[in-house]
């Protein structure tokens, strides 16, 4: 069995890290829309938010990697998971639920969409083929 590459390697980590951002989300997007939420109903809307980001971006993001190929998507994809999470943490510090409801829909394209896209690269076991972005 050949050695896996080095790239291989820093995708696979990467992956298993991204799986730890979707467990650790859905547990603290519960519990703090617990203790913000204007009502118990409303408690779970977050972790709604999360969902529907999925639903919502999974084919533009798809589209988008197409457009600036996989390293400009992998890029995009750190940077919309750095700006959801510095929004939600301000949602937090401001104790405001709509803020904390609106950053997690990003957050969750950073964490689950694009990644499921990493994933597929390395099944092929070529990751870092068709790097270039499609004019």
């Amino acid at each position: 069995m050949p050695k896996p590459s080095k790239d291989m390697l820093v995708l696979a980590v990467g992956q298993a890290l991204t799986g730890t951002v979707t467990s650790l989300l859905t547990s603290v997007s519960s519990l703090s829309g617990a203790l913000l939420a204007p009502s118990p109903p409303f408690s779970t809307l977050p972790v709604t938010a999360t969902v529907l980001g999925t639903l919502l971006m999974i084919y533009p993001a798809s589209a988008l990697m197409g457009r600036l190929g996989r390293r400009g998507g992998f890029m995009f994809k750190a940077g919309v998971g750095v700006v959801g999470g510095a929004v939600c943490a301000l949602g937090l510090v401001a104790a405001s639920f709509s803020v904390l409801v609106l950053s997690c829909s990003p957050l969750q394209v950073a964490g689950k969409t694009i990644p499921l896209l990493v994933r597929q690269a390395v099944q092929h076991g070529r990751p870092w083929a068709g790097l270039e972005a499609r004019s």
